[in-house]
């Protein structure tokens, strides 16, 4: 977030002016996006703003929040829209930096965008501000967010022309990320996966897996358990994810396409 925001502050002093001027005159303006601001108390002023709300697993609660307002990083993720002007960025972003005819950002520029910049994780790898990754033969670029109350997801599949954007207005949800799933297998298709090791199913019982596992370099505990049957992994801060067997000790998110757990004897 803080590259982000020294990003934005970059481009404003390149072009004499703020980043949020910049970002009303070169992106809202030409695109439309006539519901979309920059912090929260311009969202407030609109007649149908949304609420945010935080879900507590336990107590079976939802709860309203305030709406944190962070202008001193604006760039990192400021922006309030709403899936009428998200569909606008979609498209633009589709047609190549191209809208009605018009260039708005640079071929080169843009090409660089959604070149991969570092290693993620398995075929993932990160660009500039999108997670990209292969979707069944297919190239991905996609990136989630998430703060109090609200939880977002957009993502491009530009060889099927496909784009696809989900707001929520509750903290911490796996509904973007696995609608997302669903949209692409029903638009395009998803190839039945044939899986050797799945149909050998767990090499341990899952009771054993359980437990608390300390990632040290994150100074964060997660927590493994079996819930109806299944095994579930606990990460702070974050939804609760159902972990399917592939084989061995190896199992994959249910809720999220291309993330794994492996567990070894330490």
């Amino acid at each position: 977030n803080v590259m982000y925001s020294a990003a934005g502050e970059c481009v404003a002093k390149a072009e004499g002016t703020t980043w949020e001027k910049l970002i009303r005159q070169r992106i809202f303006a030409p695109l439309g996006m006539k519901a979309s601001d920059l912090n929260v108390p311009d969202m407030h002023r609109a007649p149908d703003y949304s609420f945010g709300y935080v879900y507590d697993e336990s107590t079976k609660e939802t709860r309203r929040v305030p709406t944190r307002d962070f202008p001193q990083v604006a760039a990192a993720g400021a922006i309030n829209s709403n899936a009428r002007d998200m569909a606008e960025w979609l498209r633009f972003l589709l047609a190549g930096g191209v809208r009605d005819g018009k260039r708005l950002v640079s071929e080169k520029s843009f090409a660089e965008i959604f070149k991969p910049q570092i290693k993620v994780a398995g075929n993932i790898s990160y660009g500039l501000g999108w997670f990209l990754r292969d979707w069944h033969g297919h190239k991905v670029a996609e990136h989630g967010g998430n703060i109090d109350g609200f939880n977002a997801e957009v993502a491009l599949m530009p060889d099927q022309h496909l784009g696809f954007v989900m707001l929520t207005n509750v903290s911490a949800s796996v509904l973007p990320a696995s609608a997302m799933e669903v949209v692409w297998s029903n638009l395009v298709g998803n190839p039945s996966e044939t899986n050797t090791l799945a149909s050998a199913g767990p090499s341990v019982k899952i009771e054993d897996e359980a437990g608390n596992y300390f990632l040290a370099e994150a100074s964060m505990t997660m927590v493994v358990a079996v819930k109806n049957g299944k095994l579930t992994l606990s990460v702070p801060g974050q939804p609760v994810y159902t972990l399917e067997p592939v084989g061995g000790r190896r199992y994959k998110f249910a809720e999220v396409e291309g993330f794994y757990v492996t567990f070894r004897p330490a």
